[in-house]
């Protein structure tokens, strides 16, 4: 205002330029651990992101790693963090964030890798930064464990077949391939196992092999199985297991069979062939050291028996034989029984025992007839004969008793004649007895009659035979005494009348009819 209060008012103007500064950023990364053992490990890396500008402040909007991604999350490699965005930062203000990735590579490795961290200033200008850690991998010697064991752990003598396994894990943190398995006892196994073979970590490889493991009771087998293996840088690793199969003591047995040959013998008895035959199931050989027999006595020296003796393993057999008499009356049974006794090579007894019986059967009577007359004839008119009647036992074992000789037509001869029963014939031995008897007829008459014999042996087996017998009157022929006479006896030349007298006399018992003379001159 003037001094009468009058408002007085002017203007003018003046530009100031603000020049813009550019925005910056400065980014550092450390990592933790530096060094790794190989194939790979969980490293914790530190980022600090500081806002470099003068003026500006900075709007962090991504946090990334080559070659783990956004570290802002948990993905692929990343398995934790802290790190986030947005992130704004005041000039000089800073932004510290760790994130955990697993890191991986081969022994002698250097890994570098780098975060960038980018956005925009409060002029909407971008900004980054980046910063790089180095992480180291060292080799680590492989490592493993190895397993053997067998199955079974015991096998009876002498031995048997075994399966042997083999367990290899790696507890290595990378792959090993394992090279070569060899055993104490069995030798190189890198074809039947199939190596070399590679086994990734905590995996483990198996082998198997089956093998004969032979020994006597109570030896305890053990074999090493040694197995070598290396990673890929060729560290190698050589580990050792050993199996232990025990031989368990199998207790001997032996089986005896013994037979007879005959079984059975008509009475009273004879000669038998025992055979014996002993045979050997157990595993081991047998060695036979007694053969009783309880009627026969030690059977050692007889026949073709001999003990002690030796019946190989798994089916052996020996065999021998011997005779005895075994003698009864019929139905008599003989049995006998054979005990053996024998032993394995580790002192262990076993025995067995069989029996053969010998049956005494009975033999039938054997009996024969025979009946005849004596004379068998007579001339009319007949007279007096004998009925001769023999009976001869033919059995070579029983005595033989005569119980009754019956004779058609003349009934029961016991009595008649010399004939008497009950008779007693020994086997081979005969009895005779006659009856006289007579007929009277003409020629051509004749009397058959039939004898019975009955008779038994000492078991009551009855036999009945009959024999017959024909008597005949046969015919006379005529029986004439001539006698002739001259009277003269001579006479002169040239001859005359002579008287003839002819004189005829049957001498014969019955008489002549139909008489005829002849003279061969008259």
């Amino acid at each position: 205002t003037d001094d009468d209060g009058v408002s007085l008012q002017e203007s003018d103007s003046a530009t100031v330029t603000v020049e813009d500064v550019p925005s910056s950023i400065s980014l550092t990364k450390s990592a933790d651990p530096t060094e790794i053992s190989e194939p790979g490990e969980n490293v914790a890396f530190t980022v600090s992101i500081v806002n470099t500008s003068a003026a500006d402040s900075v709007t962090i909007e991504s946090i990334t790693d080559v070659p783990f991604g956004d570290v802002t999350q948990v993905q692929g490699d990343v398995v934790a963090t802290d790190c986030s965005v947005t992130q704004l930062l005041a000039p000089t203000e800073s932004y510290d964030c760790t994130f955990t990735a697993f890191v991986a590579g081969n022994a002698g490795q250097a890994l570098t890798d780098t975060v960038t961290a980018a956005g925009t200033d409060d002029d909407g200008v971008a900004v980054s930064g980046d910063g790089s850690a180095d992480v180291d991998v060292i080799d680590v010697p492989p490592t493993m464990e190895v397993s053997k064991t067998a199955v079974p752990l015991e096998v009876p003598e002498p031995g048997g077949d075994v399966t042997f396994s083999i367990a290899v894990t790696n507890t290595s943190a990378e792959p090993i391939t394992v090279t070569t398995i060899g055993d104490d006892v069995y030798g190189n196994l890198n074809g039947a196992c199939g190596l070399p073979a590679t086994v990734q970590p905590s995996d483990t490889f198996t082998c198997q092999f089956t093998r004969t493991v032979q020994g006597d009771a109570g030896d305890q087998r053990t074999d090493i199985a040694t197995i070598t293996a290396q990673d890929d840088e060729g560290n190698s690793i050589t580990e050792q297991d050993d199996a232990t199969v025990t031989i368990t003591d199998v207790l001997p047995s032996i089986e005896i069979d013994k037979s007879a040959n005959p079984e059975q013998l008509p009475e009273p008895g004879g000669t038998v062939l025992f055979r014996v035959q002993i045979t050997n199931p157990s595993v081991e050989d047998v060695e036979i050291t007694g053969l009783v027999d309880d009627i026969h006595g030690d059977l050692d020296g007889q026949g073709t028996c001999q003990t002690p003796t030796t019946v190989i393993a798994n089916g052996g057999t020996y065999v021998c034989s011997f005779t005895a008499d075994v003698t009864g009356e019929a139905r008599y049974a003989e049995t006998d029984t054979i005990t053996v006794t024998g032993q394995d090579n580790d002192g262990n007894e076993t025995t067995d025992d069989d029996d053969a019986t010998v049956t005494i059967i009975d033999v039938e009577p054997d009996m024969s007839v025979s009946k005849s007359t004596s004379p068998s004839s007579r001339p009319e008119p007949g007279g007096d004969y004998d009925i001769v009647v023999t009976i001869d036992n033919d059995s070579t074992v029983d005595d033989l008793t005569v119980t009754s000789i019956i004779d058609v037509p003349h009934g029961d001869l016991n009595g008649q004649g010399d004939c008497t029963v009950p008779q007693t014939i020994p086997p081979g031995g005969s009895y005779s007895c006659s009856v006289p008897e007579s007929l009277t007829g003409n020629a051509g008459d004749s009397e058959s009659d039939t004898v019975t014999v009955t008779a038994n042996d000492n078991e009551g087996n009855v036999v009945v035979e009959d024999d017959d017998a024909t008597f005949t009157i046969t015919d006379l022929v005529p029986v004439l005494d001539v006698d002739k006479t001259a009277s003269p006896s001579s006479v002169p030349e040239p001859g005359g009348d002579v008287t003839f007298t002819i004189t005829i006399v049957n001498t014969s018992p019955e008489q002549v009819t139909q008489l005829t003379i002849e003279d061969d001159v008259y």
